[in-house]
């Protein structure tokens, strides 16, 4: 007969975390208010939730541990720069510098709107630059900002252990996001921050990762917008181009969609890709998320699309 090993508590955790790497975020730390960022980081305006704003925090002071780079595309004045590098400050000498990308411009309706309302001084021109290294000034010794068309960037920065993403407003520019970004992240470490991934606008964000889901899964849905993906596989670059979205037809499209509703908890994030599914049946063919319109997502549709996704044939027709 086999003798059963006992194990004290503290070597259990250690197993389960051998387990599985990203173990951590079954325990969803960040939502302690003690993962609150601080009033510097507070004081920068961003259009993420309070939750999400604790999860950058937290990733940047207690998951982060120096093993690549940590990127922010898309960082609009800086607010996600800001709670990651408040992280990161709180963790001295495991992290190197946060590179944050943006196009760094700005109209006079977002000024009002984000800035102006918050407290940020007026500015002239359309350059948000500058008010962005003002904003992030506390942290300048651990932010570089890159002005730049985030699809014509080709990373060379080495190896990447957490990627958030907050750029992927087309298509387009998320093949791209995949093709340069991604074959740097590091398998068992590194984790995509998708802010954009409960967003009913930007479809094609859950239909790409359904595409790579043996090898990149969901580790944490936050209540609104975010899920982060853990990586267990890095997969080879030709699986990444065949995850390109650019071209891809509604009805491929749809079917990722209805199984990213199989695979997503019950709630909020199940409605969401419903809408996702009805905005390209309203409007065949479109990939600009401002013209998508949910005036005709009823409750009946809604429902009626997410029973459709865990009961129907989804093997039926296009396949990826």
């Amino acid at each position: 007969m086999t003798e059963m090993t006992e194990f004290t508590p503290s070597e259990r955790v250690e197993e389960v975390t051998r387990a599985d790497p990203y173990a951590a975020f079954a325990t969803r730390p960040w939502d302690d208010p003690a993962w609150d960022p601080p009033a510097e980081a507070l004081a920068v305006p961003t259009m993420l939730t309070e939750e999400e704003g604790r999860l950058l925090h937290w990733l940047g002071a207690s998951w982060a541990e120096g093993a690549g780079a940590i990127c922010d595309l898309g960082c609009f004045a800086g607010g996600s720069t800001a709670r990651l590098a408040a992280g990161t400050a709180a963790n001295p000498g495991k992290t190197g510098p946060i590179h944050a990308f943006d196009f760094f411009t700005i109209s006079p309706e977002h000024k009002q709107k984000f800035l102006y309302d918050n407290g940020v001084p007026r500015f002239w021109g359309s350059n948000l630059l500058p008010c962005a290294r003002r904003l992030l000034t506390p942290w300048e010794d651990r932010v570089d900002l890159h002005k730049t068309d985030i699809a014509d960037e080709h990373w060379q920065g080495g190896p990447i252990e957490i990627l958030f993403v907050d750029a992927m407003k087309t298509p387009a520019t998320g093949d791209a996001i995949l093709r340069s970004f991604f074959p740097a992240l590091i398998p068992g470490r590194s984790v995509i921050v998708h802010q954009d991934y409960q967003h009913w606008r930007q479809p094609w964000i859950p239909a790409q990762m359904q595409m790579l889901a043996h090898a990149l899964r969901p580790i944490a849905w936050c209540a609104r917008n975010t899920v982060v993906f853990g990586v267990d596989h890095l997969p080879p670059q030709v699986e990444l181009a065949s995850a390109a979205m650019a071209e891809i037809s509604d009805q491929r499209m749809t079917l990722l969609l209805q199984r990213a509703v199989k695979a997503a908890p019950k709630g909020h994030a199940r409605r969401v890709l419903a809408q996702m599914i009805l905005a390209l049946e309203d409007r065949p063919d479109c990939r600009i998320p401002r013209l998508y319109d949910r005036s005709g997502f009823t409750p009946e549709r809604i429902r009626a699309t997410i029973r459709q996704a865990l009961h129907g044939d989804l093997s039926i027709g296009e396949t990826p």
